[in-house]
């Protein structure tokens, strides 16, 4: 909660409880998170450990699986854990949920999906549904 900026905009109670509906998980080395043509099963924000996707190498509180979840089309890359790593998912269910009740982490994952590579379009543009 202190190291992604998805929990940002909330105050700390608020942090809690939006944290407690994320799904902790401890990967293996090279674990497949996202898989390439596949959809997204949620949004992860990345604890600690190292890994890489298409878009490049994450770092400790980035998210990922915002475009696939956002555009309701498949992943753009595959992300691969290139170390052990602990995760938080929210699966793609909840992540609807809590984008109608909470805009604030509608905004942070849109953004964050700006800035990202998207490939198959040449404006560059990300496809919102």
């Amino acid at each position: 909660m202190d190291t992604s900026a998805l929990f940002a905009p909330f105050a700390r109670t608020d942090r809690q409880a939006l944290a407690a509906r994320f799904q902790f998980l401890e990967t293996e080395l090279n674990a497949v998170l996202l898989e390439q043509g596949q959809d997204a099963d949620g949004l992860y924000i990345l604890l600690c450990g190292e890994v890489q996707s298409g878009s490049g190498q994450l770092q400790p509180g980035d998210v990922f699986g915002e475009t696939s979840l956002l555009t309701d089309r498949p992943a753009p890359f595959t992300v691969r854990c290139t170390t052990r790593c602990w995760v938080l998912k929210l699966d793609r269910t909840t992540f609807r949920e809590v984008i109608m009740t909470h805009p604030q982490v509608l905004a942070h994952v849109a953004e964050v999906a700006s800035r990202r590579p998207v490939t198959g379009r040449p404006d560059g543009q990300l496809p919102l549904v």
